[in-house]
């Protein structure tokens, strides 16, 4: 099944505002975070996390263009995971410099 090309559709458009259900969001936080714990991605656990991802994916593909568009989705796409890495990267960076901050103030 494929998904429509949009003829509107710029790559890289900037900021993208979705909104979810409280139920929704609880779920994709949980299970982001345990994600995020186990430092590995697992399938989902339970058939709501499942139902979660696929209301983000629905929604995301209703915000984005860039899936739809006939370029190169190769490079679209190493281009964003390039991107994702980076912000990863600077957040990691901040965290490990905040603990650190904390664990100074903690200690005298």
């Amino acid at each position: 099944m494929s998904a429509p090309i949009r003829a509107d559709a710029s790559m890289f458009q900037g900021n993208v505002s979705i909104s979810l259900t409280g139920d929704v969001a609880l779920v994709l936080f949980d299970l982001l975070h345990r994600w995020e714990d186990e430092e590995r991605v697992n399938a989902p656990q339970h058939v709501a996390e499942q139902i979660a991802l696929w209301n983000l994916s629905a929604l995301l593909e209703r915000e984005l263009s860039e899936p739809f568009q006939q370029l190169d989705p190769e490079q679209r796409q190493a281009r964003c995971r390039h991107l994702l890495r980076q912000v990863a990267t600077r957040r990691r960076a901040r965290r490990w410099g905040a603990r650190q901050s904390r664990l100074l103030r903690l200690s005298r």
